[in-house]
């Protein structure tokens, strides 16, 4: 084995419980694909499968109410074949006790598939894992509950938004990227009525719903009872497939339990850990932009005090052309050419100038621009300001 990768080296169980008539309808609609929702891609459904646990189809809700009995004087001896007790039932709302009228057991191994991998993977002794384990929990845990539905699905179809790089960060990739790191998680959801063979003080044995007798801990301990399942389940079925024990997770808080963590959450708290990544990145990328723009900053400064000086100098060169020549007693000749000239120095010198530095200010220093904007626009009223005395000695000269 070894041909798929791996997410990890654990096969994760995950267990849920089904407490009222709604929750269960809707696990029957997820598992058996009555509707699809999330990840879930029709082109796929194919490639689900669904193992002959004798139910022929019937509808979850039948094959529990029509079939429970409740009642502390309920007469157990009429209980018929496939029918079961309860001394009482509580409903989801009002009051802290819950009756668990069906539990989902999600056998998650860690194999990754690609979509052109899924025919490959049902003919590996990868994919026999969940025959395996089926057979493992209706021998154990299960061994007196009423399985009511097996399903593998292979229809569950994650497309990443960023992918994580060999040292660490996070990259986020193009949508057009996206199908090629996509992935399959296969798993297995195994549904049951957790009941449990008894006897009453009379000797009778009767079925007997009963997540607590189902999930009794030989230690003596409730929580000890997903341990001790973990450790067999380690030794009987895991072993084989070269999977590892994982951690016990008894002594953590409740809410790190793993049988508390459904897949789709799994998938959730993945995405998380990758947005926590991405953020992370992102303040240091901006910090190191902050720092970008700080010293360019800087620089724009210093150019837009050259430019000032240089407007300051044109200014000063203007006049210093126009006194000349009217102590010069120019002619028209004399003023064009010297227009000419300042025309020519004035755009090469504010034109080299602020060309350099105008356009990568546009958008992060919008008013050091708007401010360079102004000195340019300025020069070319120079400009225009001499053409229009040009005009004046024209017209002064026609004159004469």
């Amino acid at each position: 084995m070894g041909t798929f990768e791996r997410t990890s080296n654990v096969s994760v169980v995950v267990i849920q419980e089904h407490i009222s008539r709604s929750e269960v309808n809707n696990v029957e609609a997820h598992n058996r694909r009555y509707l699809l929702k999330n990840n879930a891609r029709p082109e796929l459904q194919k490639y689900n499968y669904s193992f002959d646990v004798g139910t022929d189809g019937k509808r979850y809700r039948k094959m529990i109410w029509d079939n429970l009995r409740t009642g502390i004087k309920f007469d157990k001896r009429t209980l018929k074949e496939g029918e079961f007790y309860a001394p009482r039932v509580y409903k989801k709302k009002g009051g802290k006790k819950t009756t668990t009228f069906l539990e989902t057991m999600t056998f998650c191994p860690p194999f990754k598939i690609r979509k052109d991998q899924i025919e490959d993977f049902i003919n590996s002794p990868e994919y026999k894992y969940f025959e395996d384990a089926l057979a493992f929990v209706k021998g154990d845990v299960y061994s007196d509950s009423i399985v009511l539905g097996a399903y593998i699905h292979l229809d569950e179809w994650y497309r990443p938004e960023s992918i994580t790089m060999p040292d660490g960060t996070e990259r986020v990739l193009e949508e057009w990227e996206r199908d090629d790191y996509a992935y399959i998680k296969p798993h297995m959801h195994v549904d049951v009525i957790t009941t449990k063979k008894c006897k009453d003080k009379d000797g009778l044995e009767f079925l007997k719903l009963s997540r607590g007798d189902v999930w009794k801990a030989e230690s003596g301990r409730y929580n000890s009872s997903y341990r001790e399942f973990n450790d067999r389940r380690f030794e009987k079925l895991d072993k084989r497939y070269g999977f590892e024990r994982g951690e016990i997770y008894e002594d953590k808080e409740p809410e790190e339990h793993p049988v508390v963590k459904g897949l789709e959450q799994w998938q959730k708290d993945t995405d998380q850990e990758r947005i926590q990544r991405l953020i992370k990145q992102a303040q240091k990328d901006n910090e190191r932009q902050l720092e970008q723009i700080e010293a360019e900053a800087r620089e724009v400064l210093l150019a837009k005090s050259d430019v000032d000086e240089a407007k300051d100098r044109i200014e000063e060169d203007i006049q210093d052309y126009i006194d000349d020549l009217v102590d010069d007693g120019m002619t028209k000749q004399d003023f064009d050419a010297v227009v000419n000239k300042s025309k020519r120095d004035i755009l090469i010198m504010a034109l080299d100038t602020i060309g350099k530095i105008i356009e990568p200010l546009k958008y992060k220093f919008p008013k050091i621009y708007s401010d360079i904007k102004m000195v340019l626009t300025g020069t070319m009223e120079k400009l225009r300001a001499m053409d229009r005395l040009k005009d004046k000695f024209e017209r002064m000269d026609i004159n004469r």
